[in-house]
């Protein structure tokens, strides 16, 4: 490991540093399962919204 980092908590009264090693990662969306019924309330406020300011712009 090359990095590290000196990572400081408390929990209530309680407070410790710890020394962390630093690793690349990567972030990625998995998909598992159905899309949510919020995601899909989300995508249609999304695009009502989108299109109501696009009818805007065309007046």
């Amino acid at each position: 490991m090359g990095e590290m980092v000196s990572l400081a908590f408390t929990l209530e009264k309680y407070s410790d540093e710890i020394l962390c090693d630093v690793v690349p990662m990567e972030a990625t969306h998995v998909f598992l399962g159905e899309v949510s019924e919020d995601q899909l309330q989300m995508k249609i406020k999304r695009e009502k919204k989108q299109k109501e300011q696009r009818e805007k712009r065309e007046c």
